[in-house]
C-alpha cells in the first residue's frame, strides 16, 4: 500500500501556516474537555489493574496441611502470592455453602483454619480461594489445591517393634567380586523345576501375602516424564527393551510385573512424590496390573529425602495411603501392616526416627533409610535399609542387603559403578546367604542414573528378560 505524500512544508520541518487565529471560547472549551478526559482516565484505572492484578495472582499458591483428613475436622489454609490487602473466601469444591473468609496482610499472605463438614463426601475435594467481583453473580478463583478426605484408620497405634532376621545367616559367598568391568557376556539359562517362575495366578484367586525373607525391587513409575531431563531426550546411556515406554501402559506394567517375578522379585517399592503427582497417579495402575498375580507393591515415600516433613504432614500421608492404596489386595502387607519404605538424606538423624514413630498412627510397617547411629535411637521403625547404587553391595545386619548392577548417570562421562556380570552372579550370591528380611534390588528401573536391572539392548539374552535378571533367576548360580 503507498501513502499520500505529506505536504512540502510539513516534508521540510516548517512549521504548518493556518488560515485564522484561535478561538479562547474553543480553547477553553478544549481545557474542560481535558479535563474531563483525565477523569474518566482516573476512573477507569482500577477498573483497568484489576485484571492485571487478577492475573498476577495466577502465581498465587495455597498449603494446606494437613492435605488428607477426616470429615468433621479443621485443616490450615495458608496463602502465599496473592494481592496486599486482599480478600476473599476460602471454598470447598467452589460452594459459598462450605466457605470461610481470608484477608491477605501486606506481604499477600494469609493463614486461617477451615473447618470440613462433617457431611463432606470421602474422597479428593479442592479448596478455593475466592475474590468476589463486583458484577453480580461474578467471582474468580485465584489458587486452589487439593484435600483429600478420608476416614481415619481405626487401627490403635501400637509400640514400632525393630525388625527381626526370620532366617539363619548363612556364611557368606567366598567367590572374590572382580573390580575389572567386563564385556556383558550371553547368558544361557538353565531350566530348573525349582527355579521357574510361579505361573500366575487366575484373578479369582486369592494369592497369599509374601512373607520374610522378601526379595524386592525399587521402582520408578515416572515415565515417559523422566526421559527427557535437563536438556537430554533420552536421560539414559541406555535402550531399554520395551523402549522409551510409557508408565501408564497396563502391557508395560504387565510385562514388567512379568519380568520381575521371573527374577523372583515379589514386591516393587515404587517412588511415590505426594498426593496428587503423576507418581501418585499411576500406582493404582501397578496395584490394577498385578491382581491376581502374586506380586505386591509399596510405596518409597520420597519427601524426607528432600526436607523434614512434621509429624501432621506424615500422618496425613500415611492417612492417605491407608486410605486409597494400601486398600488394595496387591499392596504389600508385612504381619498384618501396611509397608512403606522411606528415602533420606544427609541430615537425617535419631530426630527422623522420632517423626516417624509420632507420625504413624494408622499402623504402617515402617522402613526407614539408614543414617549413622541408626542402630542407637530409642525410637526405632519396623525396619532399616539403604540406598546406595554407587556400591555393589550393601549389608545391614538384621535388616536388610541391596546389590546394585551399575551406576552410571545420563550427564555423567564415566561410571561410579562399572557393570560386570561375574560380579553381579557373586552379589546375587551373597544378598541370599545374608538371610536378610529385606533382599534389595536397586534397582528395576532407575534409567536416568543407569542403575537398571530391566532388560536393555546393551545386555539382552536369549531368556528376552536380560543378563541381570538371568542372574536372579538362577539366584547366582551359572
Amino acid at each position: 500500500m503507498r501513502y499520500k505524500a505529506l505536504p512540502a512544508s510539513v516534508r521540510s520541518g516548517a512549521r504548518p501556516r493556518f488560515e485564522a487565529a484561535p478561538d479562547p471560547a474553543v480553547q477553553s472549551h478544549d481545557r474542560v474537555s481535558g479535563w474531563l478526559q483525565a477523569a474518566i482516565v482516573l476512573a477507569l484505572v482500577p477498573a483497568i489493574l484489576l485484571p492485571i492484578v487478577l492475573a498476577h495472582a495466577g502465581a498465587a499458591s495455597l498449603i494446606i496441611t494437613p492435605s488428607s483428613t477426616a470429615p468433621g475436622t479443621s485443616v490450615t489454609v495458608r496463602g502465599d502470592g496473592f494481592a496486599p490487602n486482599s480478600r476473599g473466601t476460602i471454598r470447598l469444591d467452589a460452594l459459598k455453602s462450605s466457605q470461610t473468609t481470608y484477608r491477605a496482610d501486606g506481604a499477600g499472605t494469609f493463614r486461617v483454619a477451615f473447618q470440613v463438614p462433617a457431611s463432606t463426601q470421602l474422597g479428593a475435594h479442592t479448596l478455593s480461594a475466592i475474590n468476589p467481583s463486583k458484577g453480580r453473580g461474578s467471582s474468580t478463583t485465584l489458587a486452589s489445591a487439593e484435600l483429600m478426605v478420608a476416614r481415619q484408620a481405626t487401627v490403635s497405634p501400637t509400640p514400632l517393634p525393630s525388625a527381626q532376621a526370620t532366617a539363619l545367616a548363612s556364611p557368606s559367598a567366598s567367590a572374590a567380586m572382580s573390580a575389572t568391568p567386563s564385556p556383558t557376556p550371553a547368558v544361557s539359562v538353565q531350566s530348573s523345576p525349582s527355579l521357574t517362575p510361579t505361573p500366575t495366578a487366575s484373578p479369582s484367586a486369592a494369592p497369599s501375602t509374601p512373607g520374610l525373607p522378601i526379595r524386592a525391587a525399587f521402582y520408578y513409575p515416572w515415565f515417559p516424564e523422566a526421559w527427557k531431563q535437563q536438556g537430554m531426550d533420552p536421560f539414559t546411556h541406555y535402550h531399554p527393551t520395551l523402549g522409551y515406554y510409557d508408565g501408564s501402559s497396563t502391557t508395560v506394567i504387565r510385562s514388567q510385573i512379568a519380568a520381575m517375578q521371573y527374577a523372583h522379585i515379589s514386591a516393587g517399592i515404587a517412588s511415590w512424590w505426594g498426593i496428587g503427582t503423576n507418581t501418585d497417579q499411576r500406582i493404582p495402575l501397578l496395584l490394577q496390573a498385578a491382581s491376581g498375580s502374586g506380586f505386591r507393591w509399596a510405596v518409597y515415600y520420597e519427601a524426607e529425602g528432600w526436607g523434614n516433613p512434621s509429624v501432621a504432614q506424615i500422618t496425613a500421608d500415611l492417612t492417605y495411603i491407608a486410605a486409597t492404596l494400601a486398600s488394595n489386595p496387591s499392596y504389600l502387607r508385612i504381619d498384618g501392616k501396611f509397608v512403606v519404605f522411606v528415602y533420606g538424606d544427609a541430615g537425617d538423624s535419631c530426630a527422623t526416627a522420632d517423626r516417624w514413630r509420632l507420625a504413624n498412627t494408622v499402623g504402617a510397617y515402617v522402613v526407614l533409610k539408614v543414617f549413622s547411629g541408626y542402630r542407637t535411637c530409642a525410637s526405632q521403625p519396623n525396619g532399616w535399609h539403604q540406598y546406595g547404587p554407587a556400591a555393589a553391595t550393601d549389608s545391614q545386619p538384621g535388616y536388610s542387603f541391596s546389590i546394585s548392577p551399575g551406576f552410571f548417570k545420563a550427564n555423567e562421562a564415566a561410571p561410579r559403578l562399572a557393570r560386570d556380570i561375574n560380579r553381579w552372579y557373586d552379589d546375587v550370591r551373597q544378598m541370599i546367604a545374608s538371610g536378610a528380611p529385606f533382599q534389595l534390588i536397586t534397582t528395576f528401573n532407575e534409567w536416568g542414573e543407569g542403575t537398571s536391572v530391566e532388560s536393555a539392548t546393551e545386555w539382552q539374552s536369549a531368556s528376552g528378560y536380560g543378563a541381570f535378571l538371568d542372574a536372579l533367576h538362577v539366584n547366582g548360580v551359572h
